[in-house]
C-alpha cells in the first residue's frame, strides 16, 4: 500500500487546506447545468431575448433591457 500513502503525502497540505476553507463549487456546477438544459431546449429558436432572461432568472437576478452585447449578436 504504498502508493497511497505517497499520494496523500504529496497532497497533504492541499488536502489540509480543503478542510480549513470549506469551500464548494457545487452551486456553480448546478447553475451551469441548469444553462446547459436551457441552452438545448432552445436550441434553433430565433429569439435571444428570451434565452438571456431565463438564464438571468436562473442565477436568481432580475431580467434586464437588451444589453448592447445582445443588440450586435442579433
Amino acid at each position: 500500500m504504498p502508493e497511497p500513502n505517497r499520494t496523500l503525502g504529496k497532497h497533504q497540505a492541499e488536502i489540509i487546506n480543503s478542510f480549513k476553507v470549506m469551500f464548494s463549487v457545487g452551486p456553480i456546477e448546478g447553475i451551469n447545468c441548469k444553462i446547459q438544459a436551457l441552452k438545448k431546449i432552445y436550441y434553433r429558436l430565433k429569439n435571444m431575448d428570451h434565452f438571456y432572461a431565463r438564464t438571468l432568472l436562473i442565477v436568481n437576478k432580475p431580467p434586464i433591457q437588451r444589453s448592447s452585447w445582445l443588440t450586435n449578436l442579433i
